[in-house]
């Protein structure tokens, strides 16, 4: 990631013709000394403002501290963003890159969740975690190869791709919300809620989950414990192809009420409106994370223009500029298959970081850019896409700095 402009800054030169060669719009930048040290790196709606402010002769930053920007800053250097998701993903990758041993606590950074499962293991269960890199390396690691990716081929929905194990499913937009779906889907399943007791199976004493039916009980033998793999297999089938899964018990639930067995169709319709519930709301966006594959259009520098970013497992990209209205979508879907093809397949955390960044736009309630899964990209949800974001409000101009992100060394 570069900034691709810059100037020097003389404190004994006229500030005023300074100011007229930056541009009073959103940007991320970088205040650096004479020694070309960083000072401080920000993400401004007004650079010109955010100059004035903090390089003009009366500068005073917050209350009460008074920082001597003019005698140590020597060089700014910036980059124009146009859209939030821009300057996350522009900001994330400048942080990295200038404080590669700080930046993660200096950026308070706020991870996505998942849900990991192996369902290899002699007792598979669901658990929660955060650090989906380390779940990947650390699995993979002890089978001696890279966690990797398989890019969609084009014209195949990313659910077709080969699956990584460990599975990790998300994103998931907090610790309590993974927690909870991990219950809801034990109670959609009926798996064991006592893993300690699911360790000693086949010997092990069943809880109140049994007598209540609620439970198939491996733990004690009632079922082969290979028989509870069956389950959470299906549970992992549910949670990553749902229309595949409800279509399915759906004809089951008919069949059982042509053959007059309504205790039967009842318990499947509870069980798919248990279901339900695993999809709705803020588990609307869960997947595979070898599925993670998306488009997402935000805005461009002009009006009704637009920029394109490619979203994929492994990296997160911008992959067009300056989309106008009469562009050509099939030579757009056709380029993005391109590319995807050619991205790394390993996985890493700065991989994870900017999936964190994507969640957190996923889950937002202000409505910023578009976002379109791989599995339902067609050019004419591109197109729809396209006319969705023009009728977004847009980011208001700034007429001060109006700070949204900012490091100190100092």
């Amino acid at each position: 990631m570069n900034l691709d402009s810059q100037i020097i800054f003389d404190p004994a030169e006229d500030f005023t013709a300074l100011l007229a060669k930056v541009p009073a719009k959103w940007v991320v930048y970088l205040m650096s000394d004479e020694q070309g040290a960083p000072v401080q790196l920000l993400c401004v709606k007004n650079l010109r403002a955010s100059l004035q402010r903090r390089l003009g002769e009366n500068e005073q930053i917050g209350p009460t501290k008074r920082v001597g920007y003019r005698d140590l800053v020597r060089k700014i250097s910036w980059c124009r963003v146009d859209s939030a998701f821009e300057a996350d993903l522009v900001y994330l990758a400048l942080a990295r890159q200038i404080f590669p041993q700080t930046y993660r606590g200096m950026l308070a950074f706020k991870e996505a969740w998942f849900l990991h499962i192996d369902p290899t293991a002699p007792f598979p269960r669901f658990t929660k975690t955060n650090d989906p890199a380390s779940v990947l390396f650390d699995s993979q690691r002890s089978m001696g190869v890279s966690p990797m990716f398989n890019a969609p081929e084009h014209g195949q929905d990313a659910h077709t791709t080969r699956q990584t194990t460990p599975i990790l499913i998300g994103p998931i937009k907090d610790k309590d919300s993974a927690g909870r779906l991990i219950e809801m889907i034990e109670d959609t399943f009926d798996l064991c809620r006592y893993y300690n007791v699911l360790l000693e199976s086949p010997h092990g004493r069943a809880c109140a989950y049994k007598e209540m039916g609620r439970c198939a009980a491996p733990c004690d033998g009632t079922v082969p414990i290979e028989h509870y793999h069956e389950i959470i297999h299906r549970s992992i089938a549910a949670l990553l192809h749902p229309a595949d899964y409800c279509k399915t018990c759906e004809t089951q639930m008919r069949q059982s009420a042509t053959d007059l067995n309504f205790e039967q169709a009842g318990k499947i319709k509870t069980h798919l409106e248990r279901h339900a519930r695993l999809h709705a709301g803020q588990f609307s966006h869960l997947r595979s994370l070898s599925d993670f594959h998306f488009l997402s259009l935000q805005r461009g520098p002009g009006e009704k223009k637009s920029k394109l970013f490619l979203i994929t497992p492994t990296r997160c990209e911008e992959l067009l500029g300056l989309l106008g209205p009469d562009i050509t979508w099939r030579r757009v879907l056709e380029y993005a298959h391109l590319r995807v093809s050619d991205l790394e397949p390993e996985f890493n955390l700065p991989a994870a970081e900017q999936i964190a960044i994507v969640a957190s736009h996923l889950f937002s309630t202000k409505k910023q850019g578009v976002i379109i899964p791989w599995s339902d990209l067609t050019e004419k949800s591109l197109a729809g896409a396209h006319k969705q974001l023009a009728k977004q409000k847009p980011e208001e101009d700034s007429p001060d700095e109006g700070v949204v992100k900012d490091l100190q060394v100092m």
